[in-house]
């Protein structure tokens, strides 16, 4: 297959286990980061393919903590920029977009700090 699926129990050939074992090779670090995003939305969600406001706005104030969110007007209009089907809940979809626009920021602050500091650095 082309990509590492979860690892299970039982070694049967062909199985996610014996592909794991097969792999042995550690996940690497962005692949790491990628499943701790997709952690996230799950555990915010409650295990839900979809986020409430409730949810979203507990999500952003802890996660992505240089958002506007801590007023109800700053999840109202962060929630109506990624809702793209209006349906007052963050789909996993809308919220890999919310990731993708957060990478694009911290890209643009990484290349202002190359500018400026001559290192390409976001931390």
């Amino acid at each position: 297959t082309l990509f590492r699926s979860a690892c299970g129990t039982g070694g049967e050939e062909g199985s996610a286990a014996a592909l794991c074992a097969e792999m042995a090779t550690p996940f690497t670090e962005s692949e790491r980061s990628i499943r701790d995003l997709v952690t996230n939305f799950y555990q915010y969600s409650g295990n839900k393919d979809k986020m409430t406001k409730e949810d979203f706005q507990k999500m952003v104030n802890t996660e992505f903590v240089f958002t506007n969110t801590r007023s109800t007007e700053g999840v109202d209009s962060l929630m109506k920029s990624f809702d793209t089907n209006s349906d007052g809940v963050i789909s996993f979809d809308e919220y890999w977009t919310l990731v993708g626009e957060i990478a694009k920021l911290r890209q643009q602050i990484a290349m202002q700090n190359k500018e400026t500091a001559g290192s390409c650095s976001i931390s």
